[in-house]
């Protein structure tokens, strides 16, 4: 599985960066970085990989203590990249920014890798009750965070910083908890899913159905973005 990770990361980042390297602009390399699908593939498909493939519950026998220093090693040294990759000041879009999210893809994976191996002790960290809580809450912040950081600023008329990024943090939990417990878990364990295989095949099929009419605009959308910031940088 850690094998093919790495042959999987590494022909994205190649990838990633030729699709950079041809944006022509910053604003459109940008556009693509953020909206474009090639940035985020890789990391769709290191967690179905690891989703399919990896079994945790069949390493439960004794290892060596060097093997076990090396899996918190590696734990270790992923999570200190992606915390530098987070606090690196890229200041504009470049192809090396694009290569960061395949990256921090790979990066992530061998977090799961190693905090749900039975025998790391990193895991210990992401057992703490607060990591928990944000582990439950984390996809509902995700959907909740943007919001708020661009609406915030367009109600207040300044840039977040300082107290307002800790309040739109705070508000993102909140808002995270209300979504969480009167939206996601009803539907969850909405008897109509867990007891109806037909409904909840339905409902995947509806997902996959409006994904591909938000995705293909978006692209289109892209390319022709693309394709007149090139017409305009040529006719100056």
């Amino acid at each position: 599985v850690v094998a093919g990770l790495l042959v999987t990361s590494a022909l994205a980042v190649a990838f990633t960066m030729f699709i950079a390297n041809s944006a022509g602009t910053p604003a459109v390399l940008g556009s693509m970085m953020y909206f474009g699908p090639f940035t985020h593939l890789p990391g769709l498909f290191i967690g179905s990989c690891i989703g399919l493939l990896w079994g945790p519950e069949f390493l439960g026998a004794p290892i060596s203590a060097t093997a076990r220093r090396t899996i918190d090693g590696v734990g270790v040294f992923a999570l200190l990249s992606l915390i530098v990759l987070f606090l690196y000041p890229f200041n504009e879009p470049t192809p090396m920014l694009a290569a960061s999210f395949p990256v921090s893809a790979l990066l992530t994976g061998l977090v799961i890798l190693v905090i749900t191996h039975p025998r790391s002790r990193v895991q210990g960290l992401f057992t703490k009750p607060v990591m928990m809580w944000l582990g439950t809450r984390s996809y509902s912040l995700y959907l909740w965070h943007w919001p708020l950081i661009v609406l915030v600023p367009f109600i207040t008329g300044t840039a977040i910083s300082g107290w307002t990024g800790i309040l739109v943090l705070l508000g993102a939990c909140a808002c995270a908890t209300l979504s969480f417990h009167l939206i996601e878990n009803p539907l969850r364990y909405a008897p109509v899913f867990t007891t109806s295989p037909r409904a909840l095949r339905n409902v995947a099929l509806a997902a996959v159905a409006g994904s591909i009419v938000v995705v293909i605009p978006a692209i289109a959308g892209m390319y022709r973005a693309e394709n007149s910031a090139q017409v305009a940088s040529a006719r100056t």
